[in-house]
């Protein structure tokens, strides 16, 4: 079963883009499986792409340190979307894990030739800055 366009509008990255836009990002996930114990995304390793969880669990961690355990419906590689540089934390399947990827290479020439894609995303981006900020309410 892909991704759909409501899913998706629940991520903070996608949450701007127009139901148009979100429709042009639905075919270019692609449905992974990983076995318990696989590691999906190193930590200091380069990043291929964003992923949403659709069944299973996976434990996050960074420097060595536990930071959080995922489940359906949790996503990771936000970064890794946009920036193919290192990753910042380490992601395990704990479980045997379904998730629906997306290629960042995709992604980033999505944004190169739509510019209302690429103008939601930068909408998504600042919206999760002003979170971490503090400041949602900022302009």
């Amino acid at each position: 079963m892909p991704v759909d366009a409501s899913t998706l509008k629940n991520i903070p990255l996608f949450s701007s883009l127009p139901e148009k836009e979100l429709k042009k990002l639905t075919p270019l996930f692609r449905d992974r499986s990983f076995d318990a114990g696989h590691v999906i995304a190193k930590e200091g390793e380069r990043g291929i792409g964003f992923f949403i969880i659709e069944s299973g669990t996976a434990t996050v961690t960074a420097h060595g340190h536990p930071r959080a355990t995922l489940g359906p419906g949790s996503y990771f590689g936000e970064i890794a979307a946009l920036d193919p540089g290192p990753r910042v934390a380490t992601v395990t399947a704990e479980t045997e894990l379904s998730a629906f990827m997306l290629e960042g290479w995709d992604l980033r020439r999505l944004v190169q030739e739509d510019v209302a894609v690429a103008t939601g995303i930068i909408d998504g981006l600042v919206q999760i800055v002003r979170r971490l900020e503090g400041s949602e309410d900022a302009d």
